[in-house]
């Protein structure tokens, strides 16, 4: 490389990471912004609680007993430190949001081998409703994001660089990101088949059982510390075992945690194909709802850009293409297959490699001397994130054109929770 080339390689990435400390800062700033005005509701109750059962006596529930706990310990070291207010409850929430922004930027440039595609994603993840929405309450489903995310780019620098550290941490990553849900487990099988394939191929034996043990025994292990206060409380493994047999049996026919989840759209396959959400509402003498509405600018843009995605891999025999659509499917079609309802929320498992394809594809067409159509694109997907943040935030029943779309999004009063 000439000494031009250095530095322009190297204004690339200054300007790469700038670009990206102010996307992170706006994420920031999106999902802080009111928060603390914001009331409890009913599953940040839930999660308080939910803590302390399970910290301090080994107990589970009330809330999502059938999903694991990691949420568990994360609350209670922040409620210990904040205070059982909305703050502590949601600080992890908040902190793995906002961090989930930089970092699928920095995956999705090392996936497509694009800056612009990288800035792209960070932009459309820093603006969604659902995730802003979500990095606002004690729940884990922002954990997702940030964890699967984390493993794919230290599985990335695993293979590009040789070290054996990066994929220790994957693992511990991936481990975690399956002791916030189930869910996760689609993206360490992946990754495992991934990296296994290529060293069967190259007849790396023992590199094929450290990959193995990396993503695999590595994730266990960290799944099983999570479950700490339980066995300290004096459960044995036969009871753990029992355990993840009943959370399974569960999390096969649950049904919701209250009637008034039947009013939501609950069918995974409308997703990507029409706007759908999910709300929350506090009563009192000024009612709060929060409702989560996909924007339709980006979210049915994506299996189009998905499918861009498989030709070009398939044409160009990229194998990182091929990798996203393999992460993507692996989240996405069980959930279009499963035969009990899945709710938007769950939508975050899936979410990243949604938005990376959406963003990979809008950088190639701006590469293409179509970068002014790519600009007002994103223009337009800003103004539409401007009502959808309102009501992301709690704010639509204060704004008389928004209120009677929050006002749709509350169950009937025979199925109120």
């Amino acid at each position: 490389m000439t000494p031009a080339s250095q530095e322009s390689s190297g204004w690339a990435e200054q300007r790469f990471a700038v670009v990206l400390a102010a996307l992170s800062l706006a994420a920031l700033g999106l999902r802080a912004w009111g928060l603390a005005e914001l009331p409890l509701f009913a599953d940040d109750v839930g999660v308080r609680v939910s803590a302390i059962n399970f910290v301090e006596r080994g107990r589970l529930g009330p809330t999502m007993w059938q999903h694991p706990h990691l949420r568990d310990l994360l609350v209670y070291f922040a409620v210990s430190l904040l205070g059982p207010g909305k703050i502590g409850l949601t600080a992890f929430s908040m902190l793995l949001g906002v961090l989930s922004v930089p970092l699928l930027g920095v995956v999705t440039r090392a996936l497509f081998r694009s800056a612009t595609a990288g800035l792209l994603a960070a932009l459309l993840l820093g603006l969604d409703s659902l995730h802003i929405d979500y990095s606002r309450q004690a729940i884990q489903e922002v954990y997702l994001p940030f964890f699967t995310v984390a493993g794919v780019g230290l599985a990335l620098w695993h293979r590009d660089r040789g070290r054996a550290s990066p994929l220790l941490l994957a693992g511990a990553c991936l481990g975690l990101a399956v002791a916030s849900k189930w869910h996760a487990l689609a993206t360490p099988l992946v990754l495992w088949i991934w990296l296994a394939a290529r060293a069967v191929k190259e007849r790396a034996v023992p590199l094929l059982v450290f990959r193995t043990c990396a993503l695999l025994l590595i994730g266990l292990a960290v799944y099983l510390a999570t479950f700490t206060p339980y066995f300290s409380a004096g459960h044995s493994a036969g009871e753990w075992f029992a355990l993840q047999r009943a959370m399974l049996a569960e999390n096969i026919v649950h049904q919701g945690l209250s009637p008034a989840d039947a009013f939501f759209e609950h069918r995974p396959w409308t997703w990507f194909i029409r706007p759908v959400g999910y709300a929350d509402f506090a009563p009192g003498p000024e009612p709060v709802a929060v409702v989560a509405i996909t924007n339709p600018l980006v979210w049915m843009l994506v299996l189009p850009a998905m499918g861009w995605v498989v030709m070009t891999g398939v044409r160009l025999r990229c194998e990182r293409h091929l990798l996203l659509a393999a992460l993507f499917l692996a989240s996405y079609v069980p959930l279009v297959f499963v035969g009990r309802p899945i709710w938007l929320h769950t939508a975050h498992g899936v979410l990243p490699f949604a938005l990376a394809a959406v963003a990979a594809a809008a950088a190639r067409l701006a590469s293409k001397a179509r970068g002014r159509a790519v600009a007002v694109y994103l223009v337009a997907v800003v103004l539409a994130s401007m009502p959808l943040y309102l009501l992301a935030t709690g704010q639509g029943l204060r704004f008389a054109p928004l209120r009677p779309v929050a006002m749709s999004f509350r169950p009937p009063p025979n199925l109120e929770r």
